[in-house]
């Protein structure tokens, strides 16, 4: 695992990162923990739009313990890397859908940490900028 968090009234422990599947290669993996006893909930895998290497970084869970967020870069294709967020409902682990940013050069953009408000998944890393070829901080927010 990459990344940790306890929900807000400590009954569950979510961890995210990354795992080995076929033929998707590494994938995006995040799970829920009963945080009492140590038993697996719920288990989610996520995958890029292009198929390839795909890597959480970070995981959120909201105020009211409602939504989880798993963060990190997906392979999309053509654009390279971009960061990709991943929300799922924390007592189900149903989907709730993904969301990708990508930077305004249209190459690799790497996600590194997220927070959660209430109601906005904040997340944060390196984008590509362009033509000066170096990366800059690039902050992306998406409502609940």
């Amino acid at each position: 695992g990459k990344s940790v968090v306890v929900s807000p009234d400590g009954s569950r422990v979510y961890v995210t990162g990354y795992s080995w599947a076929v033929p998707s290669e590494f994938d995006y993996t995040t799970l829920a923990y009963d945080a009492a006893t140590g038993v697996l909930v719920w288990g989610r895998r996520y995958q890029g739009l292009g198929g390839g290497d795909d890597y959480a970084v970070a995981v959120a869970v909201t105020p009211d313990g409602r939504y989880v967020y798993a963060t990190g870069y997906a392979d999309n294709g053509a654009s390279g890397y971009d960061y990709a967020s991943a929300g799922y409902d924390a007592s189900t682990g149903g989907s709730l859908g993904a969301r990708v940013y990508n930077g305004p050069a249209n190459r690799s953009d790497y996600a590194f940490a997220m927070a959660v408000s209430s109601t906005v998944v904040f997340i944060t890393g390196e984008s590509d900028g362009g033509p000066t070829a170096h990366y800059d901080y690039a902050t992306a927010a998406y409502q609940i």
